[in-house]
């Protein structure tokens, strides 16, 4: 998608958006795209969310659990026992490592000159990640979301081309470093095959929900465009909203109108999450993990794909490490963690502590620790909000919802299962990243069929997925719009302003300004699943 208005004259400021990476609902019964039962996965709004465990219905207390949850020794038995619990093989297979590739070329704009100039992306990577999306802080007045900010331009100087803009870790956005997963898919025959560790090989191979997000799904009681922001891409192991004043939920849409996100009574409300498509070099991320390089091991550069060392010690027991001076990893180690740059909360006050280089990486690692995996004072089970955060410290997004100490197999710490989801990355280094294009959720997670388009050709407005916003899409939303105040479930497949719940003017303006052809801007660097 091209933001096709001329501005050739404003200065590009960094702005940032709540950008997140990978969480999803439960796991069905079969793997493969099977009919999806919104009984069976986790709804974002039925209250209490419903889940295939009925013992663990209540979405608060499983998504603590995931964290705080003792073991009969007295230690944590979900995320933090991962670092202290020996993973087999087929945990690290999930990890995404990007190899050498061919350079891509492009026209950016300059934030400092505003001058069109011309860039190369050494080794260009595809990265996913869900915006909340809000009006942009530097917008001045009028709305403008964040999304205008960084959408690749037509701009006057730029002798037609498309010129990108790019996007540099910041403190502005408030989310400090974001959390991306990748996308790869590769051709093999007549098929496509995604990556192990990408977000589309778990929710359609290990979790068979692909079928939750198609619009086309006959079922009366199919919800697609409520159910893809759960099952696929919300955040590092977020739920689907949190509470701003600690209380319990009343209202699954909660919202405000007319107030910002600060006054609002939840955040990272999941009917504002859109799928965000960017690219950037490889050394652009930070695998948040003890082995944080993200470049495919060689001979000349050893990185082990990112497994970490694991220390052996009595009885055992034993914890994974950094690479010491000296062994095989720590040349790669250092590379990838020279030119970090982090920020994140410790406590003290509103301003960001902010962390560089090597010691600033392994102290920013370490914050988020003691962040999310210190347990709160008392009864963390009798807690009604969420705390803490399943972070697994080892470069794998944990679906909080999968986590199920009841089951017969189930072994303290252990990510094979679905627990471990797909490899994490943090964009944390002074490398940009460009936004080429955003699209709703469900139409990246569910496949083409007659004769529509590909993921990466369609965009929000684009209702029935021809390519392109035109009468019939517009025809589609006035057949939905909201009259009153009440959202509903049926009418979230066509809420593209994503500013409220319910279908509007706001939606009507987002879909004028999507007006015509939607396409791909880097027609040089297409995915295999978009031929």
């Amino acid at each position: 998608m091209i933001d096709h208005r001329i501005n050739s004259n404003a200065a590009l400021v960094m702005t940032g958006a709540v950008l997140t990476s990978l969480a999803v609902g439960s796991v069905s019964s079969a793997v493969g795209d099977e009919p999806c039962d919104p009984l069976e996965v986790f709804n974002p709004i039925v209250f209490p969310p419903t889940g295939a465990d009925p013992l663990l219905s209540n979405w608060v207390h499983k998504y603590n659990a995931s964290t705080f949850l003792l073991g009969s020794n007295g230690a944590p038995i979900g995320a933090p026992a991962a670092v202290n619990t020996e993973q087999p093989n087929q945990v690290w297979q999930k990890l995404v490592s990007f190899p050498e590739s061919t350079p891509l070329h492009i026209q950016i704009k300059d934030p400092d000159t505003h001058e069109i100039v011309p860039y190369t992306i050494e080794n260009p990577v595809l990265v996913i990640s869900l915006n909340v999306n809000k009006p942009s802080i530097f917008s001045g007045s009028g709305f403008q979301s964040v999304r205008d900010d960084y959408l690749p331009i037509l701009d006057l100087n730029s002798n037609g081309e498309v010129v990108f803009r790019p996007y540099k870790v910041n403190t502005d956005d408030k989310t400090y470093n974001n959390w991306m997963t990748a996308h790869i898919a590769e051709q093999e025959g007549d098929e496509v095959a995604y990556a192990p560790g990408t977000t589309l090989h778990y929710v359609r191979e290990v979790l068979g929900l692909g079928g939750c997000s198609d619009p086309e799904d006959p079922s009366s009681n199919a919800i697609p465009c409520v159910l893809a922001p759960s099952i696929g891409v919300s955040g590092v192991g977020m739920p689907y909203m949190f509470s701003n004043d600690s209380s319990a939920f009343t209202n699954p849409w909660e919202y405000l109108p007319n107030a910002d996100s600060s006054h609002q009574p939840a955040s990272a409300r999941w009917w504002k999450q859109q799928l965000y498509v960017f690219v950037a070099d490889r050394d652009a991320f930070v695998r948040p993990s003890f082995n944080p390089s993200m470049r495919r091991t060689t001979v000349e550069l050893p990185t082990q794909n990112g497994r970490p060392i694991w220390s052996p010690k009595k009885k055992g027991t034993g914890s994974y490490r950094p690479p010491n001076p000296g062994e095989p990893l720590y040349a790669a180690y250092i590379k990838a963690t020279e030119n970090f740059l982090g920020y994140t909360d410790n406590g003290a006050g509103n301003t960001p502590t902010e962390y560089q280089g090597t010691q600033g990486f392994e102290d920013w690692l370490e914050q988020w620790k003691i962040n999310n995996w210190t347990p709160p004072n008392g009864d963390w089970e009798g807690l009604d909000y969420v705390v803490g955060f399943p972070f697994s410290g080892l470069g794998l997004t944990l679906n909080w919802n999968e986590f199920d100490p009841n089951a017969k197999d189930f072994v303290p710490g252990d990510l094979s299962g679905s627990f471990g989801a797909a490899s994490e990355m943090i964009h944390a280094t002074h490398h940009p990243m460009f936004l080429i294009t955003y699209i709703e959720p469900h139409q990246y997670l569910n496949e083409p069929t007659n004769g529509e388009v590909p993921w990466c050709d369609t965009c929000p407005g684009d209702f029935n997925r021809d390519g392109m916003v035109d009468g019939d899409d517009l025809a589609e939303l006035l057949l939905h719009w909201d009259f009153g105040d009440t959202p509903s479930a049926e009418g979230q497949c066509f809420n593209i302003d994503r500013q409220s719940p319910t279908i509007g003017a706001g939606d009507l303006g987002q879909l004028l300004a999507n007006w015509g052809h939607c396409g791909w801007p880097l027609p040089e660097f297409r995915p295999a699943d978009c031929p």
